[in-house]
């Protein structure tokens, strides 16, 4: 039998700092591209950030009626304003599908006109959607860029959105 002994030691900074300095050009490149693509994304990229606050109020309260007048101003009183539940429900027809899709319909989001290079890119190889699958797949980048929830606490729903377009984040709001 032939024995073999391996010589197992940890690789200390000193070790890793002399492979790093043998292959200077290599680390110096990849560091300066990671900043030179964080910086253009940064550039290219930017992002705006609508915001819109909504009150849940109930507009009209039905009241008991009671053959006395004590007794159904006690029951006014009683009867909460908002629920969680009224928050919830207000939160979840914001993020409903028929809502984002009346809203991309009402902006035009889904028209040939106003769709990105990669949907004009598609169209000009051959590849074409209808108008219905273009109104789905904004009803989706809407539905990811859209943040709806209710803030803790009160009656209000913080709505925020994010996109490229400044004046579209205001039309989407």
């Amino acid at each position: 039998m032939i024995s073999q002994s391996y010589n197992l030691r940890s690789t200390s900074l000193r070790d890793a700092l002399t492979i790093a300095f043998r292959r200077k050009r290599l680390v110096l490149t990849c560091i300066v591209t990671t900043l030179a693509v964080a910086v253009l994304a940064g550039v290219i990229l930017p992002r705006y950030h609508g915001e819109a606050k909504v009150l849940v109020d109930r507009e009209r309260v039905d009241p008991l009626l009671t053959p006395t007048p004590e007794l159904s101003n006690f029951s006014l009183a009683a009867q909460p304003v908002v629920t969680d539940e009224d928050l919830r429900s207000e939160v979840e027809m914001m993020k409903s599908t028929e809502v984002l899709t009346g809203v991309v319909k009402d902006l035009g989001l889904a028209d040939p006109n106003t769709s990105s290079w990669w949907s004009k890119f598609k169209e000009h190889v051959g590849i074409q959607n209808s108008y219905q699958e273009r109104v789905t797949a904004q009803v989706n980048k809407l539905a990811h860029d859209l943040v709806i929830e209710p803030a803790k606490g009160s009656y209000i729903i913080n709505v925020v959105y994010k996109s490229k377009d400044p004046q579209l984040a205001k039309n989407v709001l």
